[in-house]
This record gives C-alpha cells, structure tokens and sequence, in this order.
C-alpha cells in the first residue's frame, strides 16, 4: 500500500513503501508524492497523528522510533496546553481592529459587524417581555448608602445601545493572549456539559461546602440533567482534598497561584470567581451556574435554568441593596471610563449566585470584561487593602469600602443594560429567602466527606 514514505527524524533516508500519504503540522500540509516530492495543501491535524503511528510501526530503526514517539510526545503536549479550549475564544473575540491615534491616545474601534451583531442582540433582549417590575427612584442623596438620585452629575450612563457595546468591547477589556492561555490552563480539566456548577472553597470554608454539597446531591443531582460540577481548590489541606474528590461527585481543580497576579492570593478579593466563571464556559454547552458556600437550591431548579436560557443570564439584585459607588473605588470606574455619579441610583449586585448562557453575547459584553478587569489590578483592586473589604464603618460615604468582582458585575451590567437591568434579575431576590434559592451563611456539615 504504502511505496516511499521518509523518515526525517533519523540520521539517514530510510525508504518504505508509500502509496500516497498526508500530514499537517499547523495549517500547512506537506503530501509525499509516488516521486517523493512535496506539495502544499490543507489537512486535518488527525493525518499527523496517522502518520506518527504508521513512522513507529513500520520503522525498523531505534533512533527513528525514539525520535517518532518524542515528537508526537512533545505535539500532544502542545496542542493541549494552546489550542484545547482557546479556539472558543476566537468565535467571541474581534481579530482585526482598526487603530487610531489622536494626541497620544489610542481610540480602537471594534470591526463594525461585530459592534452592529452585538448591539442588535442588545436591542432584542431589552424589547423582550418580563415579569420583573423597574424599581423607580426617588430619594435624594442625604442617605448615601441606599439608591438615591444625584442632583449634579456631570456624565451619566450612555442611552445608545451602540455606544455602550463599542465601551464593553474595547481592547483594554478584551483578554489577551497570556490571559486566555490562563483560562485554557484552568479549563483544561474541566468536563464537558450542557450545564456546569461551579463554586469555590478553601480550608477554612470546608464545612460550609460540606453542607452545600449535601444540598446539591439532594436536591439538584436528582432534577438537572447533563450537568457537571467543578470545585476551584484555593488552599485545602490534602486531607480535605482527598475527602472532597472521593465524596462530591465533582471535578476538584487547583488555582495556579504561580500562572496569576500576585493579588489573587487574597482570597477575600474574589478576584479568581470572574476567572473561574470563564473557565467553566469554555466548557459548557448551554449555561455556567456560579454558587457560593451559603447557597440552598430548592425544587424550582429546573425554572431557573429555564429562566436562564430564556433571558441569558440571571442576577441577584434586590432593591434593598445599597448603591454601587458606596462598595466601589473611584479607581475601577475611571477604569471604565464611567462618573460614579452616574451609579447612585442603581443596586449594587449580590455575585454569590448567577447564571450565565453560553451565547457569544454573554460571554464577549460581560464575561470577558469582568475576567479581563480581575487580571488587571488597577480595575479590580486600584490601590486597594484588606482595609476595603470592611464596609461596616461608623461615617457612610462614596468609595468607603470595596467589594471587588460584586463591584465590577455591577458596572458592567449596569453600563450594558442601564435603568433596564431589572429585567435579569432573579424573582425574590430581595430576601435571603427567594423562589429558588435560599441564602444560609451559617451551615455546616462536618462528616458529610468522611
């Protein structure tokens, strides 16, 4: 079958039978001809390893088996590490942009059609019906802590749907290729689902996870369908680390400290879950289902991925929240290029649960920038202490503390959606006690590992 296959691994030209054969290394294929001569074509990455396995199998040489095996060693392990989940990122990310500069700034604008694809989904999703209702405010600013509207402001939320696309997709919110590499690394041991779960814990949050793993096998396992289940290890012991891989019916994953800025050893910041929620959706078919420690699901489950699907995502926004500027630093809405001003009015959000759909939507306007702000200190922690994790202070008042990803969420969706942003909130999240989830901080389940 085969008439003249060479072998360019070893020292010398060893000729075997080769009837016509094809590889490809990246996107260049070099096909061996009756003649022995080469011609370029386009080929699958399945021909390289047939040809690998056919070299090893024919080859009568040692040196030539050993140098076949490295290579197809050394490619394996390449493809892995680049190319397993990356290429998802390229279906939601622009390639070409078009740059400009004017009096040393920089103004990239995104290719029209993606901008224009964007903002049509957009227009659609606000145009949709919905059972939520708007929550109007009215209060002054004398109470800064609650929702309240600025009687000066000198730049408020952009009402073009386009102009708040073309921010949300700009470069300095786009993941770069060290970043998406990042992602890749942490999705790679991720299984593949149409829905994925995914929470996080540590040493000292070992018993609550506990309890909410119990949680999830009663009542979540039995009524959700193709799921997965990922667990972000960030600092447990190896004791509770082999407990947990043996009794949670999930996928237990390592934070590599090493592969992320130096910040996310602080774990109170929360600056992994953005990072985490990304991870998981290269790998989920339809949605990302994020939970912390204190949450219960109930039997209405099913409705609230349902609810998800339908709309795109779900947040947990009540009205009894207090306002966004209070919880943020000035630093991450200069980073945005927003007033906090602008925000007085709107709740900040609650990011311990949330639902995302795997649309290219979700992903490039609110996923990506929430990751790519989590991997920039002077978006997600602009200069910022433990000191700004305390928002328990006698004086209330703008930028008296920070809540990190919570703070970051709520900009980007408030700058997406605007006074529209109700309509993705969940139903009954203005109590701890909702229609679909009920929120207990203090549960614990010592045993239910052992």
């Amino acid at each position: 079958m085969f008439q003249d296959t060479r072998y360019f691994c070893s020292r010398r030209t060893t000729s075997q039978p080769l009837h016509h054969f094809a590889l490809r290394y990246r996107s260049i294929r070099l096909t061996l001809s009756l003649d022995g001569q080469f011609e370029s074509q386009q080929l699958t990455h399945w021909n390289l390893k047939s040809y690998f396995i056919m070299s090893f199998l024919q080859s009568r040489s040692r040196l030539v088996k050993l140098c076949v095996v490295s290579g197809a060693v050394t490619l394996v392990t390449f493809m892995v590490y680049y190319y397993t989940p990356v290429h998802k990122f390229k279906s939601y990310s622009s390639t070409i942009r078009l740059q400009n500069f004017t009096k040393g700034s920089q103004n990239v604008d995104e290719p029209q059609d993606l901008v224009t694809t964007m903002t049509a989904t957009l227009i659609k999703m606000l145009q949709g019906s919905t059972d939520m209702k708007p929550h109007n405010v009215t209060a002054d600013c004398k109470n800064i802590w609650n929702p309240c509207r600025p009687e000066n402001c000198s730049k408020y939320i952009s009402q073009s749907p386009e102009k708040r696309i073309r921010d949300l997709l700009s470069p300095k919110l786009t993941l770069n290729d060290q970043d998406r590499q990042l992602i890749s690394y942490l999705s790679y041991l991720i299984p593949e689902n149409d829905v994925i779960f995914a929470t996080a814990t540590s040493s000292n949050h070992y018993d609550e996870t506990q309890s909410m793993v119990h949680s999830l096998h009663t009542v979540v396992y039995p009524r959700v369908q193709n799921m997965s289940f990922v667990l972000l290890d960030l600092g447990l012991t190896q004791e509770q680390r082999q407990k947990t891989e043996k009794s949670c019916r999930c996928q237990v994953i390592s934070l590599p400290f090493d592969k992320v800025p130096s910040y996310f050893k602080e774990l109170g910041f929360c600056t992994w879950k953005p990072v985490l929620i990304m991870a998981c959706m290269m790998k989920a078919r339809k949605s990302v289902v994020y939970q912390d420690a204190s949450i219960y699901w109930k039997d209405t489950i099913v409705d609230f991925l349902d609810r998800g699907d339908k709309l795109g995502l779900q947040i947990w926004g009540g009205v009894g929240m207090h306002n966004i500027p209070v919880t943020t630093l000035k630093g991450t809405f200069d980073f945005f290029g927003e007033e906090p001003c602008a925000y007085l009015n709107y709740t900040s959000l609650q990011a311990g649960i949330n639902v995302f759909k795997q649309t290219p939507f979700v992903v490039r306007t609110i996923l990506e920038p929430w990751a790519k702000c989590a991997l920039e200190p002077d978006c997600i922690c602009p200069g910022c202490t433990r000191n700004h994790i305390n928002c328990f202070k006698p004086k209330q008042e703008i930028h008296m503390c920070h809540r990190f990803d919570q703070s970051v969420l709520s900009i980007i969706t408030t700058k997406l959606f605007s006074y529209e942003r109700y309509r993705f909130h969940m139903p009954g999240s203005d109590a701890e006690n909702g229609r679909y989830v009920n929120i207990n901080r203090g549960q614990r389940n010592p045993t239910y590992f052992n």
